[in-house]
């Protein structure tokens, strides 16, 4: 079978001729790369081969249970006794082995967008990640963000590479106006069986800019397509493949990768509105690549909406606490954190920025109502689960944790 690339097809495309950028581009990550002998760099970032946009998500497993300090030793017996186990799934029952093997407390993962980071120190292997509101976690290097390469780019157009273990610390900043960039994101229009979305567009979960490449084969060839010249991308054949619209007009039907098969793992989509969406193969229709029309959050805009969280909560018994800091599920105490949860059978990380008030619904699942009053039911995460943790409340310097069997609702400043 012969390979070939769309460059060479009857009508020759370039690259420039048919980039498309948003209406208005999201900011590239820009700091200062300081390695651990004393030399640094400047410039824009790219992690790996991924995250470069500041709503790229930086995760990983926190090294300590926030704010478990403050409980009692009969606090955190109780916080163990009640850690689930391993499950089973016997026939269409789950059988949870909690009383057998939840003896101790599983370590909280981090969800948070690049622009949220102000500082990542770096020393033995150990990770301090600082956000613009103060808070502060630590992670180690055994996780994919905290263990990849990291490239930047100087506004002189040179890369430098840098293994991270290596770095003592990264200063993020805002990016000039005379930045470079890895490339220009993929934006457009995704259409799905759980709504239409328009926003900044990460394919197969990877590909993220115009210039990487659609991998697919028909009958007789193979093909490695720049996003940049695609049009439009649709699912037929019941997934098995898909029908690519170019820029100079032709169409293809591809098969034969998990880019246009039912192995792509499906569309990442990011709109500051909405957080991240992850729109699974099954549930995806059609892409329009095109540019969208997106208020985009810029690094300064991160700063200036940094805040802890705090609320009221409001207890079964329909007593009320005012909170002046609150850790939820022992885990996140900053707004700028990513609540991981399944909506309407799609996963969601949502800003808790965005969230005005968790209202439990039953033991495995809430009503999330958001800052624009619309509201989503949400599940499938043992944070909004009965396995939460629980609430630590801080008011008047007093600290005072409550199990999350006890929560109504939390109302968030």
């Amino acid at each position: 079978m012969k390979k070939i690339t769309q460059s060479i097809l009857s009508t020759v495309l370039t690259f420039s001729a048919f980039a498309i950028t948003a209406a208005n581009p999201e900011p590239t990550i820009y700091g200062t790369v300081t390695h651990s002998n004393g030399e640094s760099v400047t410039g824009s970032i790219r992690w790996g081969d991924q995250e470069t946009f500041l709503s790229d998500i930086f995760n990983g497993e926190k090294l300590n249970t926030v704010g478990i300090e403050h409980l009692s030793e009969d606090e955190k017996e109780t916080l163990v006794d009640q850690q689930p186990g391993p499950k089973a799934q016997i026939g269409g029952l789950e059988i949870t082995f909690k009383s057998f093997f939840g003896k101790e407390i599983k370590m909280p993962f981090f969800n948070v967008r690049f622009g949220a980071i102000k500082t990542i120190d770096i020393k033995n292997n150990i990770f301090t990640i600082t956000l613009h509101d103060g808070s502060t976690f630590q992670s180690n290097d055994e996780h994919n963000d905290t263990s990849d390469e990291i490239y930047v780019l100087s506004t002189d157009g040179k890369t430098s590479e840098f293994d991270i273990e290596d770095l003592s610390s990264i200063v993020f900043s805002a990016a000039p106006v005379d930045a470079k960039t890895f490339g220009d994101g993929i934006y457009g229009v995704v259409s799905s069986e759980l709504g239409t979305f328009k926003g900044r567009i990460m394919w197969d979960h990877d590909e993220r800019t115009l210039d990487e490449e659609l991998d697919g084969n028909d009958a007789s060839q193979e093909y490695e397509i720049k996003f940049a010249q695609i049009k439009s991308i649709e699912k037929v054949d019941s997934g098995k493949a898909a029908k690519v619209q170019l820029k100079d007009g032709n169409t293809l039907t591809l098969t034969g990768t998990n880019d246009v098969n039912n192995g792509n793992r499906g569309v990442w989509l990011d709109h500051p509105e909405l957080g991240r969406i992850d729109i699974d193969w099954k549930k995806f229709n059609k892409l329009d690549i095109k540019a969208v029309d997106v208020a985009w959050m810029n690094f300064n805009d991160y700063v200036n909406q940094a805040k802890q969280i705090g609320g009221t909560v409001t207890l079964n018994d329909d007593k009320q606490i005012k909170a002046d800091a609150l850790t939820f599920d022992l885990n996140q105490q900053s707004l700028a954190e990513l609540l991981y949860v399944d909506v309407n059978g799609s996963n969601r990380q949502i800003p808790l920025q965005l969230i005005k008030k968790i209202t439990k619904k039953d033991s495995h699942s809430v009503v999330l109502l958001l800052r624009d009053q619309s509201q989503l039911i949400a599940n499938g995460n043992r944070s909004i689960t009965q396995d939460n943790n629980g609430l630590l409340l801080t008011t008047a310097g007093q600290h005072k944790w409550y199990k999350w069997q006890n929560i109504k609702s939390i109302e968030f400043d």
